[in-house]
């Protein structure tokens, strides 16, 4: 026979394709299958997969693992002493495979003679998606030829494209070059190997062939040994088999170039943690880990692949054809060993990843068991019975094909739900039915963030700083916290908090720092009622002053501001809509016997420079105060006692929430208490009261062009009978400063 047609003949029955058409089919769906993976929106290249391509150009360029020998390349964008990816002893190496890095040569070889360079990021990322896609399209085919050991073509291809693209194949090893991709590949060619043997394609096993598969896989994932114990528990009871001895015999053959490479590349302490035994035990209760792994809402394999339920109820209903099936029973025991030993680990959920990650190198011998499964519904019972399971196998299959193919590969969603918040941190939400991951969505994520925000949120103490990263507030539609200021998303943003007990207050100020994107109006509101309206000039922060009445507050209870911006929005180099940015929010109750110091920012309103050492100067003619007196009693009179100074002599005339109350006179800088009579009638219980004064002129000093009016040290409002004698001076100041009309 022509050589080229014997290798076509051999090529066919190692695919199981037996005709043109077939084939076509075939070969078009797994390129329609690398195309989908490799368009995926939903992307894990910077997760554990990262790194890996790196070493690979380590070993073309230097010829060795190493990842400091790029320790002075400006383009190197991981930092090589901190990187978890990246274990340090002596030497800087990738953590998490040897096998991965080791397999992916050629690949990055050939990347290189297209200008490519694993150096750089994006090249590394373009990379990583190609060949994670590559992967899944290969991982396609093997699942037709595994199902194809037992059944039909078009049995096979239904099998194939469902346990593809309705498992962890797709919305996992699609995303990124995860280290399970290669290991499910060459495990899952191992099973095939047998289930072959087993079928009689083959004469005999070649154990050679298999420890090299196995002793492959191990190196690019460690959990690919509880195929190999399955494997050597098979071939020890598998009585046509005259001993394992060959099979470990081409174990250590593989192991051999290794040994050698190690001992001239200086790689002889290259297994790192990640190789240990320890990572295959855990401190979880293996019944909570066995729930979790098959049934949780966010990781359960039964949950997101519903299709494999009615395999394993086959199984079941045909568990004595069991019996004389090898292939079919190693494919068993690998999937309840690889259960019971991601079961027991004490991250059964696989920390940030989608669904049933650590079932994933399971699917090959799920695609073996299909096809076993679906022969058996063909040669017994009813044909009724036949369609109502092929039927529901399919029906199931495609609603997992719509989570792993759909929200798997075309919802970012679905990677924010490990975030938002930390799931290793908040594991509870692993068996939350509320909150799938298979339903993210940006509000379902919203609503469980606020739901959560709130469970953890501590009572805020009064006068404390409430800062962009504070755990005492809840932000709503805000952007993740930056250096010290937090952005709010879009027009309307809000701030949750919680008061504590009411501490018999009945005015409360804020204290407001914000900036924002050029020029903006910002509107406040405070538990549905209106606050302030702000004009902000650009990102300097403004600090703002508002005083609050306390029937405005919810004490024990939740209470929201809200920040309305109708003109956010974004920029040329930042695409997010961006409204205000906070920096700090501070809510004080004020006392009953409150006076206005000049230090108290939020009482001066306009009008007034900034306080200085010991005074706060008013500025121009006119200025005004905000003055909360919430123990006024209407029923007696009350005096406006003002202590300032002045240069030279000068005479403020006073109004009192729009009222004139009279004049004051001020001769020289040393501050004096000056004091008018009031009627109880202009004055705003329970409020603020507005106080305004005009000054007849103004003054300057040399080398400050403020127009200076009075220097202003406190006022206050006080009942008639306890009033201060007017007049009283103060000892001199030290600081005055010197004087000119």
């Amino acid at each position: 026979m022509n050589p080229r047609k014997a290798l076509a003949s051999e090529a066919l029955r190692f695919v199981g394709v037996d005709n043109q058409a077939a084939r076509w089919l075939v070969v078009s769906l797994a390129v329609l299958i690398f195309v989908l993976a490799g368009t995926s929106p939903v992307e894990t290249v910077d997760s554990d997969s990262a790194i890996a391509l790196l070493v690979s150009q380590s070993i073309l360029d230097h010829g060795t693992t190493r990842l400091d020998v790029w320790s002075g390349e400006s383009d190197l964008a991981y930092d090589l002493q901190s990187d978890r990816r990246i274990r340090r002893s002596g030497k800087s190496l990738h953590y998490f495979s040897i096998g991965v890095p080791l397999l992916s040569v050629p690949a990055v070889w050939m990347a290189n003679r297209f200008g490519l360079h694993m150096l750089r990021q994006e090249d590394e990322f373009l990379l990583q998606n190609l060949l994670s896609a590559a992967c899944v399209s290969f991982l396609f085919l093997l699942c037709y030829r595994l199902s194809r050991v037992f059944t039909t073509p078009g049995a096979s291809t239904v099998i194939a494209l469902v346990s593809t693209l309705g498992s962890s194949l797709i919305s996992t090893l699609g995303t990124g070059l995860w280290n399970s991709g290669y290991a499910v590949a060459l495990t899952g060619l191992a099973l095939l190997h047998v289930a072959r043997r087993e079928a009689g394609e083959i004469p005999e096993l070649r154990y050679v062939y298999l420890g090299s598969l196995t002793a492959l896989a191990f190196l690019c994932r460690p959990t690919s040994a509880i195929f190999v114990v399955g494997l050597l528990l098979f071939l020890a009871v598998r009585r046509r088999e005259p001993s394992i001895t060959r099979w470990l015999a081409g174990a250590v053959l593989v192991a051999i170039p290794f040994v050698v490479a190690a001992s001239v590349f200086g790689w002889l302490d290259f297994v790192p943690g990640y190789y240990s035994p320890s990572k295959l035990i855990g401190r979880t209760s293996i019944l909570t880990g066995l729930a979790g792994v098959l049934l949780s809402p966010s990781r359960g394999l039964f949950v997101y692949s519903p299709f494999l339920a009615v395999v394993v109820f086959g199984l079941a209903w045909r568990w004595r054809r069991l019996r004389g099936e090898y292939a079919v029973a190693l494919g068993v025991l690998w999937i309840v060993l690889h259960v019971l030993a991601s079961a027991g680990k004490t991250r059964w959920w696989g920390g940030y990843s989608f669904g049933p990650r650590m079932l994933t190198e399971t699917m090959p011998a799920f695609a073996l068991l299909t096809g076993f499964v679906w022969q058996e519904w063909k040669s017994v019972g009813a044909p009724l019975q036949r369609r109502l399971l092929v039927g529901l196998y399919s029906s199931l299959g495609l609603l997992a094909i719509l989570v792993h193919s759909g929200q798997g590969l075309l919802n970012r969603s679905v990677n924010d739900w490990n975030e938002r918040p930390d799931i290793d941190s908040n594991r509870h939400y692993l068996w939350s039915w509320k909150y799938p991951q298979l339903l993210a969505s940006p509000a379902l994520l919203e609503e469980r963030l606020v739901e959560h925000q709130l469970r953890i949120l501590r009572p805020y103490e009064p006068g404390e700083d409430l800062s962009p990263r504070s755990d005492s507030a809840v932000f709503l539609n805000w952007h993740a916290p930056e250096a010290d200021w937090r952005w709010s998303r879009g027009a309307i943003s809000e701030l949750l908090f919680r008061l504590p007990a009411d501490p018999d207050a009945r005015l409360w100020v804020v204290n407001l720092t914000v900036g924002s994107l050029g020029e903006q109006a910002v509107s406040l509101s405070l538990n549905g009622e209106p606050l302030a309206e702000l004009t902000l000039a650009g990102f300097s922060p403004t600090v703002s002053a508002f005083f609050v009445p306390a029937t405005s507050l919810r004490f024990e209870d939740e209470n929201r501001m809200r920040f309305e911006v109708p003109g956010a929005r974004s920029t040329a180099e930042d695409r997010r809509v961006l409204g205000v940015a906070l920096h700090s929010l501070r809510l004080r109750p004020l006392a009953p016997d409150l006076f206005v110091s000049f230090r108290d920012d939020e009482a001066f309103v306009s009008g007034f420079s900034v306080a200085e050492a010991g005074w706060r100067w008013s500025v121009g003619r006119s200025s005004t105060v905000s003055y909360p007196y919430p123990a006024v009693e209407l029923d007696r009179r009350y005096l406006l006692q003002v202590r300032a100074g002045t240069i030279g002599d000068r005479s403020a005339s006073f109004f009192v929430n729009g009222e004139a109350v009279g004049t004051l006179a001020y001769t020289g800088f040393d501050a004096v208490t000056r004091s008018l009579a009031l009627d109880p009638a202009v004055l705003v219980a329970d409020g603020v009261n507005r106080i305004r004064f005009e000054v007849d002129s103004t003054a300057t000093v040399a080398g400050d062009p403020r127009e200076l009016g009075l220097a202003v040290v406190e006022i206050r409002l006080v009942p008639d009978s306890v009033a201060a004698g007017e007049g009283s001076r103060p000892a001199a100041r030290r600081d005055q400063p010197a004087t000119s009309e």
